[in-house]
């Protein structure tokens, strides 16, 4: 059964929510720069997790989770605060090989300046 959380302050139909999924884990990163606007970013991440089931869950146990990560980054030399990323995923499981998956992520990081001026 999933985890119910009960919030008095909020409408009858919002009064529970349904927790899906939990987990714990462990990030370690690391930053290669390459140039003065260049560099490498190099992670992994390992979390235990429970997927609660659910019509689009079939997850009836915990599971170990390994995902290595690869990003290459540039960013402008006046501020190192906006970046354009190029990133890798992967996300692996040992006792479930079709739960594997990779992720290929374009974008942009950027900071907000509400003291522009």
């Amino acid at each position: 059964m999933p985890t119910t959380v009960n919030n008095p302050n909020t409408a009858p139909e919002y009064e529970q929510i349904k927790i899906n999924t939990l987990s714990y884990g462990i990030e370690v990163k690391g930053i290669i720069p390459l140039y003065r606007n260049f560099g490498i970013n190099i992670g992994w991440i390992t979390f235990y997790q429970k997927l609660w089931n659910r019509p689009a869950f079939i997850n009836e146990s915990w599971r170990w989770y390994h995902s290595p990560e690869f990003e290459l980054f540039y960013y402008p030399i006046k501020s190192n605060q906006d970046k354009i990323f190029l990133r890798f995923r992967t996300v692996v499981t040992t006792d479930a090989i079709e739960r594997n998956f990779v992720q290929l992520q374009v974008g942009y990081k950027g900071r907000f300046n509400f003291n522009a001026k």
